[in-house]
């Protein structure tokens, strides 16, 4: 019992809806209470219902990064009117290393991909470092992606594509990179990569890098929907626009065809989340027409480019600079003339932001953002032996040597017909690249109900 007074389980409802601070806090409290808010289930469970509390009171985040000063991360609050909640510390300290800028490679439960642009006591570009980092900001956890193979080959700030989600089947986070339009002269750095949180170790995977050109110098050109990372990239000819989308279950690329009615210029578009659906900000300018104008375009079915459907055009407000997103049901926010406005396309009205952020000189990005309490560790191991079981052999096909693993392999001596079976987990283990990956495949009945598991395994790496 959590308490004298209170059942478990309304103690466990009650904690599930407090904020991550709190919980934090209250770790030390007691045994049972610290094994509860670290308890996988009880991390889900808090999570669930921090989406459900964020669609009353929605939190932003606010990135800002300039030239001249450090960058800047801000929690903001629409719950009624714009309020500054808290400005978060960096997630970086080394010594003899300053950080100059921060780009968002993907948000997903509460956890961010970052990628840090560094340098020493000289700005020279030659002197720059890069790190990817996964950063929760509700526990402060930070953790630094080791480097992969072919991403060390890849030279310039913005020559590299990373993109980061959840993957349903495996139930992993996932890290996805490769370069930014290979060319032949990069072909032995044109892998494509994927990072596993689980293992802490990227793995090549088999298929071609996209040959397209990507906006990653911009913040606000990718999204995580539906399993699936989407980015906004010019065609082979840097004519037309399109929407390229990485499946992290299937671990393969898409494409996603831009409604053709849409006026998009080369940059400032916002590809964004608007209410479930993928939606594109389309801002168009035209010096030679003296015309400048935002459409906001939304796919009401996921997949089906029939269902492109523009919702609003913007052409009442000038000099839009920057697009950050939806303020609110009614409202986005603009950056316009060196001012951030409120603007409601509903009455084509616009309001200042009561919020100021310092100099005009900025990149900003602004994203949703929910608590959580998902930690950055790798997935703990089965406490009990029999919690997993273990194959080896050759692959004739890749001509590799691998190790099968089978995490919440069933304990019959502990049967529990009340408590829900855990799904079986697949692991490989490849000796050429000296990494695990997780596979999304399901046992074969043979493998769960064979007398001799080590010799079924053995047949299953191979099978």
């Amino acid at each position: 019992m959590l308490s004298a007074n209170l059942p478990e389980d309304l103690m466990t409802e009650i904690m599930a809806r407090l904020p991550v601070k709190s919980l934090l806090r209250f770790k030390c409290v007691a045994k049972s209470w610290h094994a509860l808010i670290t308890d996988p289930s009880f991390i889900n469970k808090h999570l669930e219902q921090s989406y459900t509390i964020s669609k009353n009171r929605c939190f932003k985040l606010m990135f800002q990064s300039n030239p001249y000063t450090p960058p800047s991360i801000s929690m903001l609050s629409n719950r009624e009117e714009p309020r500054l909640v808290q400005d978060f510390e960096l997630p970086f300290s080394e010594k003899d290393l300053n950080l100059r800028w921060i780009s968002v490679c993907g948000q997903c439960d509460g956890i961010f991909s970052l990628r840090l642009y560094l340098y020493r006591s000289s700005r020279s570009n030659d002197d720059e470092q890069r790190r990817l980092i996964l950063w929760n900001p509700a526990t402060k956890e930070v953790k630094v992606v080791p480097a992969s193979q072919h991403q060390s080959k890849i030279k310039g700030a913005f020559d590299a594509v990373f993109g980061f989600g959840f993957d349903p089947i495996t139930k992993d986070y996932k890290i996805v990179g490769f370069p930014n339009r290979p060319q032949e002269e990069q072909e032995q750095s044109a892998a494509v990569e994927v990072y596993n949180l689980s293992m802490n170790s990227w793995r090549t995977i088999d298929v071609v890098a996209p040959s397209f050109e990507f906006f990653s110098s911009s913040y606000m050109n990718r999204s995580y929907l539906n399993g699936a990372h989407h980015w906004l990239a010019n065609d082979d000819y840097n004519i037309d626009k399109l929407i390229v989308s990485f499946e992290y279950s299937k671990e393969v690329f898409g494409i996603i065809e831009l409604p053709p009615e849409a006026n998009l210029s080369r940059f400032s578009n916002v590809l964004s989340i608007v209410d479930g659906s993928l939606a594109i900000f389309a801002n168009y300018f035209s010096y030679a027409l003296n015309e400048h104008h935002v459409e906001i375009w939304v796919m009401n079915e996921y997949g089906i480019e029939s269902s492109w459907t523009k919702k609003f055009k913007i052409g009442s407000l000038t000099a839009i600079e920057n697009i950050l997103g939806f303020w609110g049901d009614n409202e986005i926010l603009v950056e316009c003339a060196g001012k951030l406005i409120l603007y409601n396309p509903w009455n084509q009205q616009g309001r200042k932001f009561q919020i100021h952020f310092g100099t005009t000189m900025s990149l900003m990005m602004m994203v949703d953002y929910v608590e959580s309490l998902l930690p950055l560790g790798a997935r703990k191991e089965p406490e009990h032996p029999s919690d997993s079981r273990i194959g080896f052999g050759f692959d004739p096909i890749t001509k590799d040597y691998k190790v099968v693993r089978l995490l919440n392999w069933p304990w019959e001596e502990e049967e529990d017909e009340d408590e829900e079976e855990e799904e079986i987990l697949v692991e490989v283990h490849n000796l050429s690249t000296n990494s695990w990956r997780t596979m999304g495949v399901d046992i074969p009945n043979y493998v769960l109900s064979c007398p001799s598991w080590s010799s079924c395994l053995n047949g299953f790496i191979t099978g």
